[in-house]
């Protein structure tokens, strides 16, 4: 097990990254619009984490951020172990601008407050992703409202004219379609995913595993999403980081794992190639930033094995459970 404090000088206000990026510094096809995607999205979080604020009448202790590999840490795990409250923000195709925006929205969802923050990063995050409407809509409300006013303690109520206005679009996203309350438990976890579904329904999890492992391989080839680390990615990660570092939080990165057998055979075509580049450009990031960084991208430094995983990078559980062990054993949910 790895793991390095990063100690730097605090950065000045930083504003998000908004918009399509040039084609220099973002690589080939990064500013192209996708889909909302699957469960859970970007609205259904909003809507989730402010029903939480206004339920507990303040923001969560920890503010867990993440892709779909993350929707199945458990705040309750987490308040066992640390007796610290937490908020599950684990968000379907979340690369470092989704990251960035939810972070955000809890800054001006309660101005002055932004919590702990546990970003659980994977090292796609980095990849060429396209981002969605709402993703680009919430970044340039949020802009705006910073533009206008800066400073939490006085600009707290636009701010948080700001994050209702965010959260009635979010409402609106979910007309018409399942509820977000069926998807996620009232802390955010994930409730009965689509592959939990497929597995009580008999779906050979092992199957789909391999077909997707070969998907992924193709990823790192020439052409594929993955053959770099991409700028826009970069700088959304940083931005957050000094978000984070301007409201005196000091985040906890935690990267994250895949099944062994994807390992093995996305090693060679790239994916060990992509994980020292991460960890490589997170020791640059040492002079400038303030986050403590956690390795947990070989399942063999959080106990782990094949037996934990759903599919090729999904964590059952029982898996999930031991990464918020070992998280605990180091701290990371406690600030500094």
């Amino acid at each position: 097990m790895s793991k390095w404090k990063i100690t730097g000088v605090l950065a000045a206000a930083c504003s998000l990254v908004v918009g399509a990026p040039t084609q220099a510094a973002a690589g080939p096809s990064a500013a192209y619009i996708r889909a909302e995607g699957t469960n859970p999205t970007i609205a259904q979080k909003v809507l989730g984490y402010d029903r939480w604020v206004r339920s507990a009448g303040r923001p969560p202790g920890v503010l867990v951020l993440g892709s779909s590999r993350s929707v199945m840490i458990d705040p309750q795990r987490i308040r066992a172990v640390s007796d610290v409250t937490a908020y599950n923000a684990g968000v379907s195709n979340g690369a470092a601008r989704e990251l960035l925006t939810l972070a955000s929205y809890a800054d001006i969802r309660s101005p002055g407050q932004l919590p702990h923050l546990v970003i659980l990063l994977d090292l796609e995050a980095f990849a060429r992703r396209a981002t969605t409407t709402r993703q680009l809509d919430y970044q340039r409300r949020i802009l705006a409202a910073r533009a206008a006013c800066a400073n939490p303690t006085s600009c707290r109520l636009p701010w948080l004219r700001t994050a209702r206005a965010i959260g009635s679009d979010a409402v609106a996203r979910q007309r018409g379609g399942r509820p977000y309350t069926q998807t996620q438990r009232t802390d955010g976890r994930q409730i009965n995913g689509q592959l939990q579904q497929w597995e009580a329904q008999g779906v050979d999890l092992g199957a789909v595993r391999a077909r997707r492992i070969q998907q992924r391989i193709t990823g790192f080839r020439p052409g594929g999403y993955f053959t770099q680390l991409y700028a826009v990615q970069q700088v959304s990660f940083e931005r957050l980081l000094a978000l984070a570092n301007e409201r005196g939080v000091e985040p906890v990165v935690a990267l994250t794992s895949m099944h062994p057998d994807c390992i093995r055979l996305c090693g060679p075509a790239g994916w060990n190639a992509r994980r020292a580049e991460v960890r490589a450009w997170l020791q640059e990031v040492d002079a400038r930033r303030e986050f403590r960084l956690i390795d947990l991208s070989l399942p063999s430094m959080w106990g782990g094995s094949g037996r934990f995983f759903l599919d090729e990078v999904h964590l059952r559980d029982t898996g999930a459970a031991r990464v918020v062990d070992r998280l605990n054993r180091f701290g990371a949910f406690r600030p500094r």
